[in-house]
């Protein structure tokens, strides 16, 4: 079986094309700022996780973590002599109930 011959020039001209490119995108190659997609938007997230650029510029500067968190409520004390407390119902029925999200923050 005969060797298919290489066409040497062919293959230095492509591979300088190649080199060419690689050098003249070198800087985006090396960037540490990445593009991502976040709940379908575009955003520029920075070497530290900040926000750079996108999502229409709302949390330009904020930390990427820190998206979609909502502050912590303060924990408010309970009185000393409080009582304990004994469920009358399933978890599932004291879930459902309308005041419970406000009751666990500590705002009913």
């Amino acid at each position: 079986m005969k060797t298919p011959s290489i066409d040497r020039a062919r293959v230095e001209f492509i591979a300088g094309k190649i080199l060419d490119f690689l050098e003249a995108n070198r800087a985006l190659a090396m960037d540490v700022d990445q593009w991502k997609t976040i709940k379908g938007a575009k955003v520029l997230i920075g070497e530290g996780g900040e926000v750079k650029a996108g999502m229409g510029g709302k949390f330009t500067g904020r930390k990427i973590e820190a998206l979609g968190q909502k502050e912590a409520a303060a924990a408010k004390d309970w009185p000393e002599n409080f009582p304990n407390v004994t469920a009358l119902t399933t978890v599932s029925k004291m879930k459902a109930h309308p005041h419970y999200q406000a009751a666990k923050a500590g705002e009913a």
